[in-house]
């Protein structure tokens, strides 16, 4: 596997020499660049698959013109925290310090297996009356479980929020990916990490930009995804959709479960009744657990779409009882 492309940046330029030499004599498989200067930060390029990010440099990762993967908040306080991300304690024992930063990247193997990996678990998320909390509960899904192994989620949307509910502007996205995937991985230097965003445990794929963006895709285009993700290391892949997408019959014939989100209501529910009919005319009613998911947005005050209010509260505890009995 080529190494890890770790950047840090922390105002504290002793501190970021040192941490950088250190790194670089220690033997571990990473190639690492640091920053002092803000401005430089965020007038310089660069692809890293690890971002240790110091006070000053943190509230700045969506404005940087990097491309950034796993972004850790590099802290001297012990007690300080980052809303979205994970603390890493810059004073700790550099045994902990390095075991930490292995832990918490978990970087998908580069080489993929070419048959495909017969443990992987793909399951389609889908709302045939497009529940609003869809997205929130697929987020909440993926977090639970990472616990269990490698997820991505897939976020397959015409129009999603989740660049907004996890406060981050994705460099590169699952259209990125779809193109260059089709142009058969040219890219020199790029493999799957370098599109990959990551959130507390779980990498997803950003959804496509713009108007007809997921009708456009063929259906070869999504076999092609399909089947890449299924040589990739991940233990469990959920693919959220909303829309009828070209190739659909194919994703469902192969993925291993088919999760139907409801709501109550009559029309609601028969219209999950409609699909559920389709599911069953093309033989797949054995994949399909049906969800009625009874909460909504509608109490959701006015910039209230954060993830600790959605997956902390009611949602995630629901998503943790009702699916996986309560693992």
């Amino acid at each position: 596997m080529k190494a890890v492309k770790l950047l840090i940046a922390d105002k504290d330029s002793a501190y970021v020499q040192a941490m950088v030499n250190y790194l670089i004599g220690s033997g571990v498989n990473y190639e690492v660049t640091g920053y002092t200067k803000v401005e430089l930060f965020l007038q310089e390029e660069g692809i890293f698959q690890l971002a240790l990010l110091g006070e000053g440099f943190i509230e700045e990762v969506g404005h940087t013109k990097m491309k950034l993967g796993h972004v850790l908040f590099l802290t001297g306080d012990i007690q300080k925290e980052r809303e979205g991300y994970q603390p890493i304690y810059k004073f700790q024992m550099m045994g902990d310090f390095i075991r930490q930063l292995q832990k918490n990247l978990k970087t998908p193997v580069t080489q993929a297996t070419p048959a495909g990996r017969k443990d992987q678990r793909n399951i389609c998320i889908y709302s045939p009356m497009h529940h609003e909390l869809a997205l929130p509960f697929a987020l909440s899904m993926s977090r639970i479980l990472a616990e269990q192994g490698q997820t991505l989620l897939v976020d397959m949307e015409e129009i999603s929020l989740l660049p907004e509910l996890l406060e981050r502007s994705p460099n590169r996205d699952l259209g990125d990916y779809l193109y260059y995937l089709s142009s058969g991985g040219k890219e020199t230097g790029s493999d799957i990490t370098d599109f990959l965003g990551y959130y507390e445990g779980f990498y997803y794929l950003a959804p496509l930009q713009g108007i007809g963006a997921v009708a456009d895709v063929k259906e070869e285009d999504w076999c092609r995804l399909f089947e890449q993700l299924s040589r990739e290391e991940f233990t469990q892949i959920l693919w959220l959709m909303d829309a009828q997408i070209q190739g659909m019959p194919q994703i469902l014939e192969r993925v291993s479960e088919i999760l139907l989100l409801g709501k109550p209501g009559d029309y609601y529910v028969r219209s999950q009744k409609k699909f559920l009919e389709q599911l069953v005319e093309a033989g797949l009613e054995e994949k399909v657990h049906a969800m009625m998911l009874p909460m909504s947005a509608g109490n959701l005050t006015s910039g209230g779409y954060h993830m600790s209010q959605l997956l902390n509260g009611n949602l995630g505890g629901y998503v943790r009882k009702e699916y996986l009995g309560g693992a």
